[in-house]
């Protein structure tokens, strides 16, 4: 297994690109608790009404997926030891990505614009394609298939497929196909969140954990097993939702065992770390799969349990935790790296705000708490605790983000 010590590289992308993806994708956090409260009526009824997909997209794609793009651009050279196939092609598509992406996000959520829906799904879904070209393209330069990157090269194609039939979906809408838009719906997220979002988690994961936990020598058979599961089951449920219920519950049972066998691999990478001083942001990336079996029990009880678990609390707490590590590091290699040896320049540690990353961590894990409370005791009360909690949390993510990038070296 190829072993990645630094995230610096000689293939790294301009600081200024990844910045087109994580500053945008910082301000829109802030705006989903503030839409989550206003639409916390509707979270306890129907999930796949208009307002509660507006608000799981505003989530996903303005947040966790626009904070992956931004991430890839530095990590496939990092991770595949290639450089990426053009940079120009990393701004149009952030660009395709945030007018997409925004446009449709509001045309879900405003009916006044809905006519225009499968139009800004278009530009969305273009976006798509440019960052599948500019992988693909990359990938001539590559000289060794590992998992890592078996992983992201799946999960680029569930991408584009998964976003497919979102488009079919928007087009339904707009101008009436025929087709099931309940059976496509269910295709298009399975496809999106784990065919894509978990496949490159996952991917990705298995050169992050070990970089920044300093674990050697672990066996990553796990992974390889909950790859080739997650993709049998993936496809499988998109196959067989269209022809048959049972086997597409099979496929999602079958995508399930891949998960909690990738969490078998976490643990692997983690009882082969060295014992050393604490460090706030790795374990929030460790202890935010613990929040992946506590999302799948409350599928017992609602989808919505399930979506606000897995996708606030796993996924949530992984990417803020990812990006204390990774946020801090670039802005240190851009800002400082040339001139050490000349002045004294900062630590990564003195570049975060004293105390404040690990309070947002803590607050946003509570907040996860206090929402599903509410959802299981269908309490509107402590549906609005939850939801303020996050926004006090978002609020210090914007501000540690800013302080980061903005850090400069004291006269």
């Amino acid at each position: 297994m190829r072993v990645v010590g630094s995230l610096a590289t000689k293939f790294a992308p301009p600081f200024s690109l990844i910045l087109h993806y994580f500053v945008p994708a910082s301000l829109l956090q802030l705006l989903f608790p503030i839409f989550f409260f206003i639409n916390k009526k509707n979270i306890l009824l129907d999930f796949s009404i208009l307002e509660n997909g507006a608000l799981t997209h505003l989530y996903l794609l303005g947040f966790i997926m626009m904070v992956i793009f931004g991430a890839l651009y530095q990590l496939i050279p990092v991770a595949l030891e290639i450089p990426v196939f053009s940079f120009k092609l990393g701004y149009l598509q952030a660009y395709l990505y945030i007018l997409g992406s925004l446009s449709f996000i509001i045309s879900m959520f405003f009916h006044s614009l809905f006519l225009f829906l499968s139009f800004f799904a278009g530009i969305l879904f273009s976006s798509f394609f440019v960052f599948a070209f500019n992988f693909f393209m990359s990938l001539k330069n590559i000289e060794k298939f590992d998992i890592t990157s078996i992983f992201i090269i799946t999960g680029t194609v569930f991408l584009i497929f998964g976003t497919f039939f979102g488009l079919l979906i928007a087009l339904s809408f707009s101008f009436g196909t025929g087709l099931d838009i309940n059976k496509l719906l269910f295709i298009h997220a399975v496809m999106v969140v784990f065919g894509f979002v978990f496949s490159i988690i996952f991917g990705v994961g298995l050169v992050l954990l070990p970089m920044f936990s300093v674990s050697h020598n672990f066996n990553n058979i796990y992974s390889k097993v909950s790859y080739f599961l997650l993709t049998l089951g993936v496809f499988g449920f998109s196959i067989s939702k269209i022809f048959s219920p049972f086997f597409s519950a099979l496929f999602f049972i079958v995508i399930t065992i891949s998960i909690f066998i990738y969490l078998i691999q976490v643990y692997e990478i983690y009882k082969h770390k060295p014992k050393k001083k604490s460090d706030f942001a790795l374990n929030g990336m460790f202890l935010s799969f613990l929040f992946i079996p506590t999302g799948f029990f409350g599928l017992f009880h609602s989808i919505q349990l399930f979506a606000v678990i897995l996708f606030l609390g796993f996924l949530g707490l992984l990417v803020y935790s990812s990006l204390y590590k990774i946020v801090p590091f670039l802005t240190w290699f851009h800002r400082f790296s040339s001139l050490v040896g000349k002045v004294s320049v900062p630590t990564l540690s003195q570049m975060l705000p004293k105390n404040l990353p690990s309070i947002h961590l803590i607050i946003h894990s509570f907040s996860v708490i206090v929402i599903s409370l509410g959802i299981i005791l269908k309490q509107d009360f402590v549906i609005s605790l939850g939801t303020f909690l996050l926004f006090v949390g978002s609020i210090l993510f914007l501000y540690n983000f800013i302080y980061i990038v903005s850090y400069r070296i004291k006269e």
